[in-house]
């Protein structure tokens, strides 16, 4: 009977748990996942990495001030769909986002700064 009675248990928590992990998921899906910063670190500004919740558009609202001091942050501001891909292309070659990368690496060694 007690064999019976702790299954049960292990299945409720089971149930629980399975429940919290959809309703972070769901919440996940409303704010759109998350972007990541891909660019270097910014001291005083913005970290190397740094991951925001929610869709681009969101991601950038919540860091307007920062783009508006450095606008190439928008540039490497990646959604986590593209991390990885965008993530290679950093270390591989001459695209965009390596522009933007060296042009804030650039404007932070000369303490530049717009805004």
């Amino acid at each position: 009977m007690e064999d019976k009675e702790n299954r049960i248990a292990e299945a409720a928590t089971a149930e629980k748990s399975a429940g919290k992990k959809q309703a972070a998921a769901k919440k996940t899906e409303k704010t759109g996942g998350y972007c990541v910063y891909l660019g270097p670190g910014i001291r005083g500004v913005i970290a190397q990495g740094l991951v925001v919740k929610g869709t681009k558009a969101q991601a950038s609202e919540k860091l307007r001030e920062k783009i508006e001091a450095y606008p190439e942050i928008a540039e490497l501001l990646v959604p986590k769909e593209q991390v990885p891909a965008a993530a290679r292309k950093l270390r591989n070659g001459d695209c965009a986002l390596a522009r933007a990368a060296r042009a804030v690496e650039h404007r932070v060694e000369k303490g530049e700064k717009l805004g």
